[in-house]
């Protein structure tokens, strides 16, 4: 997902730096996730560490002029480093456990269903949902008024929604490039892009007592209901639930980064931001060298180790993710200016 949005008639682009901290936050605990946390910190992470991606998506999200030069920008920002990033994951576990699984782990790649050897799933899945989200904004796009086209942009998200949660729940069906998961979350790309077309109006949000009251009622579902989901193994647990969570964290997402982007500790989340798509790919590996250590030397697995792991997979991969920014731009999906470097479409 983008960072960057168009600014003025010259299609000059400028890099929102809360946006990162945003994707700092998530990654963070991404990498958390797979860090064996305690169930208490699981479920408080889990409504909303993978559907803001997709939110961040819808809000740099840019309809382009044809359907064409949309396809190939999310082919060079999507697409290549799912199977960049996907066949060197391949080719590294296949090294460390052996060939066996190769042409089982190559089919999933490019088949890419859900937890069948889908390597960089998160690519694909995003891919299907601004793929969605392209045709429904077509769709609704001559609606002169720009309140009622937003209305039905997400009443069009959430029916794709209700429709992929059937799809997962009673139908049970695995389908080619996540696109039960895809429709899922085609849901919150559109409030991301609705959020940032309506402008001053969803400042409303923002203010203070209403970003309390839902901080204040998202703490206390997470303290008092019970909720198992995985989004990735399409466990949804109470899906009521779970999408009432991923609603009221978004204003304190927004509201928080918007604070931290000034501040020392937002600069260090922005950094991890930048280079997300690198610890989604190569960050299990991190964890994989830190439980290798502590458990040879007895200290155990519990709930604070998780965290420990989690800041440990950062300091140990931030230079090399940054060093492959900087050399393979391409495979995490930056694009370089052609008149400057210091100016890309971030992945």
């Amino acid at each position: 997902m983008s960072n960057e949005v168009t600014r003025g008639t010259n299609q000059t682009t400028k890099r929102l730096q809360w946006l990162d901290i945003m994707k700092g936050i998530l990654i963070f605990f991404v990498i958390l996730s797979h860090s064996y946390p305690d169930p208490v910190s699981e479920r408080f992470f889990t409504p909303f560490f993978l559907t803001m991606f997709f939110w961040v998506g819808g809000y740099t999200f840019s309809l382009k002029d044809s359907f064409k030069t949309f396809i190939i920008s999310k082919l060079r920002h999507l697409v290549i480093p799912l199977f960049i990033l996907g066949g060197m994951r391949i080719v590294i576990l296949c090294v460390l456990t052996g060939f066996g699984e190769l042409p089982d782990r190559i089919l999933g790649l490019f088949l890419q269903r859900d937890c069948i050897y889908d390597e960089m799933w998160f690519l694909s899945c995003l891919f299907m949902a601004e793929l969605l989200l392209y045709v429904l904004i077509r769709t609704f796009k001559g609606i002169k008024k720009k309140e009622i086209m937003f209305a039905l942009l997400l009443l069009a998200g959430l029916l794709l929604l209700i429709l992929g949660y059937i799809i997962i729940e009673f139908v049970g069906v695995k389908i080619i490039w996540e696109l039960e998961l895809a429709l899922l979350m085609v849901f919150y790309s559109a409030c991301g892009y609705v959020w940032r077309k309506s402008g001053e109006k969803t400042g409303i949000l923002l203010k203070m007592p209403i970003v309390l009251v839902c901080l204040a009622a998202y703490i206390a579902l997470w303290i008092l209901v019970p909720n198992d989901v995985n989004i990735h193994a399409e466990k949804l647990g109470n899906f009521l639930l779970f999408f009432l969570e991923s609603l009221l964290i978004m204003p304190v997402l927004f509201f928080a980064c918007m604070k931290l982007e000034r501040n020392i500790v937002g600069k260090g989340l922005s950094v991890l931001g930048v280079n997300s798509l690198f610890f989604f790919a190569f960050g299990g590996f991190g964890r994989e060298i830190f439980y290798r250590v502590t458990d040879t030397v007895g200290l155990g697995r519990s709930a604070w180790m998780a965290y420990a792991c989690t800041v440990f997979t950062f300091a140990l991969m931030i230079g090399p993710a940054i060093l492959f920014r900087k050399w393979f731009p391409f495979a995490v999906g930056v694009i370089r200016n052609k008149k400057s470097d210091s100016k890309d479409n971030a992945k």
